[in-house]
């Protein structure tokens, strides 16, 4: 990878990062920023390549030092500063043109994200026809240089790819799901491949069709093939993920899939610029293993990933995520995971800290019932009662179970003498106090989902393979 291949996609991950409101000092000011880290990171390396080549990737012209190339992308930059116009001289026909080059790429892209995107990568242009009217064009900075240099005097449309490009790939997904009968699972004619939109969708806008798309998919990977149940999907901004799960970004490419490594988990991750999300139940379709909860058994992907969605993905119900800590954010009680529909039963649901009541409702009273009781009633009213405590403290009388007690007579505490409800919202001693709560109930998570959840899917599996094969 030569630097300035590098320096390229750089740009491409800073332009979508970085919003202004003006297009030219955006664009200025990416070059800038990312000129100024690649210098500092290569000038200790340039020793050791003096003998390489540094070929530019807009010009293909090629350098053998750092400095020689510094200069020739000094004038890439100039060449933007040139072909950008800036906001304060615009005038109202330029404008005028801008706006409807948006419009225009927003009905072809569906998606303003991706139509900013486009706008910040390439140069604004307008093309005059012999009649007097005038079009708007894209072109790249290379081809911005070459009309300053040269005017374009013609345009001649380029033919695109027929539209069959996919069919090759549908094979090799179904030779895949041969290897193993869960994938007859699948039906491939309800399948698609994802559209490329979705990885820069805002989630904040998005965060719904990010989900239940994401539910029911697949992820393919030469030979391999798994069917996500079950996505959990986080922003990339603190009022949108409060616990941190930052962790997998793409740096050239629009998505990165990977299994990753937590303390002792495996986590498969699903990761963009705009948002992330974590896969909490799967079946390994070529292999038939089940993975449930936050460690993913499934080996590392060695090929290139391909996502597959429903094309009624819209049928997937919304669920909550298994999040064990900061209750005192409204995200973290909020519904922003999806379940594939097929598998929308609740015995094959994760178990999350606020469905562990469903396992005990007829079970005498413990101080894991306890405490399945206080987060089933705080995810319906996002508040606690302050007579539900007490109830809950009078049954755990004379159980052996202090600790729950303990924790419980904490929040009490916490309540003013006439106040009977309580919001968690920025209540940090009260967020600390339910997470001791919840970190004491995680072994009976990780347990039921091995025994319970993972056998739920299996048997519901085998179901939908015996009605396909009746019909």
């Amino acid at each position: 990878m030569t630097v300035a291949r590098e320096w390229g996609h750089c740009i491409a991950r800073f332009q979508v990062a970085r919003r202004s409101t003006s297009l030219g000092e955006n664009t200025i000011n990416t070059w800038s920023d990312t000129k100024t880290q690649l210098r500092q990171r290569n000038n200790n390396q340039e020793a050791e390549r003096q003998d390489s080549q540094f070929t530019c990737s807009t010009c293909n012209k090629s350098y053998s030092t750092i400095d020689e190339i510094d200069k020739h992308l000094d004038e890439h930059e100039m060449l933007i500063a040139k072909t950008t116009p800036e906001p304060e001289k615009n005038t109202q026909e330029d404008a005028d043109a801008l706006k409807l080059m948006k419009t225009e790429l927003t009905i072809i892209t569906k998606n303003t994200d991706i139509t900013d995107y486009i706008l910040k990568l390439m140069v604004p242009c307008v093309a005059e026809h012999s009649n007097g009217e005038s079009s708007t064009v894209l072109l790249t900075l290379a081809g911005a240089k070459r009309h300053l240099e040269d005017p374009i005097t013609s345009l001649r449309l380029i033919k695109r790819r027929p539209e069959s490009a996919f069919d090759m790939d549908y094979a090799e997904l179904g030779a895949a799901l041969t290897s193993h009968r869960f994938g007859e699972l699948v039906d491939i004619e309800q399948y698609q491949p994802i559209k490329q939109t979705l990885f820069l969708s805002d989630f904040q806008t998005h965060w719904e069709d990010i989900a239940k798309t994401l539910a029911g998919s697949l992820l393919q990977s030469g030979s391999k093939v798994i069917l996500i149940i079950k996505a959990e999907v986080y922003g990339r901004i603190p009022e949108d993920d409060v616990h941190g799960l930052d962790m997998v970004k793409p740096i050239w490419e629009p998505k990165v899939v990977t299994v990753f490594r937590r303390g002792n988990s495996r986590r498969l991750l699903i990761g963009t610029l705009r948002w992330s999300a974590l896969v909490t139940a799967s079946i390994d379709l070529t292999s038939g293993d089940i993975s449930i909860g936050t460690t993913n058994i499934s080996t590392p992907f060695t090929d290139e990933i391909r996502i597959w969605t429903r094309k009624d993905y819209a049928l997937n119900p919304l669920t909550e995520r298994q999040v064990l800590s900061k209750f005192h954010h409204d995200i973290t009680l909020a519904k922003r995971a999806a379940i594939y529909f097929l598998f929308a039963d609740w015995i094959c649901y994760p178990v999350t800290i606020y469905r562990l009541l469903e396992y005990y409702y007829d079970k005498e009273m413990t101080g894991t019932k306890a405490v399945a009781v206080l987060f089933n009633q705080l995810l319906k009213a996002k508040t606690l009662r302050k007579d539900l405590l007490k109830e809950l403290l009078n049954d755990l009388e004379g159980h052996e179970d202090r600790s729950v007690a303990r924790t419980l007579r904490a929040l009490l505490r916490l309540f003013g003498s006439d106040e009977q409800e309580r919001g968690l919202k920025d209540d940090e001693k009260m967020s600390m106090l339910l997470r001791a709560l919840a970190d004491g109930v995680r072994g009976t998570l990780e347990a039921l989902d091995e025994e319970k959840v993972k056998a739920a899917i299996k048997a519901r599996s085998e179901l939908l393979l015996r009605c396909k094969n009746r019909d």
